[in-house]
């Protein structure tokens, strides 16, 4: 039997609502990242893809990974990103910047050997 057939099971479809609860409550307010979860989730589950088990399974461990490692920034009234962080958000001591456009690496061309300017 396909998933999309199975998605009557009471499993599954506590594992399809599960993950549109924990969508709903990381991506908040930001309609459009919700509305193409939604989509996604939708497709997945009605694609046949994936066996029942390896459904509920994947479903169970994308809404691990949203609740754990997703955290979405809102500018407040003073101009802060301001974020909410929940129990079960991972939380790491060291935090790596995402740069989107690096500086350009500085390349000498003053000896053969790219090093030595001054």
């Amino acid at each position: 039997k396909s998933f999309a057939i199975n998605m009557a099971s009471s499993a599954v479809r506590q594992a399809y609502r599960t993950l549109l609860r924990t969508q709903k409550s990381v991506f908040g307010q930001d309609h459009a990242v919700r509305v193409a979860a939604l989509t996604k989730t939708r497709a997945e589950f009605r694609s046949g893809e994936r066996g029942p088990e390896e459904g509920i399974k994947h479903a169970e461990e994308v809404g691990k990974f949203l609740r754990q490692h997703l955290l979405q920034a809102k500018m407040n009234d003073r101009g802060n990103y301001a974020v909410k962080i929940t129990p079960e958000t991972e939380r790491k001591r060291t935090y790596e910047p995402i740069v989107s456009n690096p500086a350009p690496k500085k390349i000498c061309t003053c000896n053969p050997n790219g090093d030595g300017c001054g």
